[in-house]
């Protein structure tokens, strides 16, 4: 009988993969629990990210490799809750670290609490503060805090509902689609936001001048009158022009 399945969705997760693993690993062997499972789905990999799996494999058989080829985080995370057989699911992002004692101090206190019918979701917390870090967290963080409820439902690096949950509520593929799915899952459970600096993770999608762009005009233009889905596309743009910039950095700094 499994209670924990953790879902890794990992598109060429390479750099971050065992860090996320081990993580999840020093969890389980801190509180002595052995039923668990972890499901790495491998999308449309070009890295070594599968290899990297394979070789926890080999070693773990709690440890299992799905590949697929969605090109969609939102049709990953799907296709892992399909295939976990677990109690209670955990969607971790591959480039996230779980603190060693997250479990211990948090989760096993609130799913207790609650006895397991509960929804989990985190804030923000970069595992380092550079510019692209900071800058997208604050970024999201303003957009969130003002229309789409951020304090009152978290963010998706780390994600935990129930099995039956799980198969009622199913990720979008729209942006945001983490905060919807959390926003849909808490309306049949209650929320509980595990606090700041448990769970962190890598973005690097944001910088000061987009940052200091969507502030300006979130500011200038009221945008707090516009409709959800003007919102929706307002927030792709500044996100392609975040990766154009800092695709262009770094093509910069290869020719420098």
């Amino acid at each position: 009988m499994i209670t924990y399945s953790f879902i890794i969705p990992a598109h060429n997760e390479e750099k971050h993969l065992e860090e996320c693993i081990d993580s999840i690993l020093s969890n389980m062997t801190n509180i002595n629990h052995s039923r668990y499972e972890i499901l790495v789905i491998a999308d449309s990999c070009t890295d070594k990210t599968e290899s990297i799996t394979r070789r926890y494999t080999e070693i773990n058989h709690k440890i299992k490799l799905f590949s697929c080829d969605f090109k969609n985080v939102s049709f990953t995370r799907n296709y892992g809750a399909e295939n976990a057989i677990g109690d209670y699911f955990f969607f971790v992002d591959g480039d996230t670290l779980l603190n060693v004692n997250l479990f211990k101090d948090i989760i096993e206190r609130n799913l207790e609490k609650y006895d397991g019918n509960v929804v989990i979701s985190t804030h923000y917390s970069s595992k380092n503060e550079d510019g692209c870090n900071r800058y997208y967290g604050e970024t999201m963080k303003y957009i969130i805090n003002k229309y789409l409820d951020y304090t009152n439902t978290g963010i998706g690096p780390f994600i935990g509902v129930t099995s039956d949950v799980a198969k009622k509520v199913k990720f979008g593929t729209i942006i945001s689609e983490d905060i919807i799915f959390i926003q849909e899952a808490k309306k049949l459970m209650p929320l509980y936001i595990v606090p700041r600096n448990y769970v962190l993770t890598d973005s690097l999608v944001c910088n000061k001048d987009v940052y200091d762009f969507i502030t300006t005009y979130v500011t200038s233009n009221n945008i707090k009158q516009l409709y959800s889905p003007n919102l929706i596309i307002l927030v792709a743009i500044v996100i392609i022009i975040a990766f154009i910039v800092v695709s262009f950095q770094r093509n910069i700094k290869l020719i420098l």
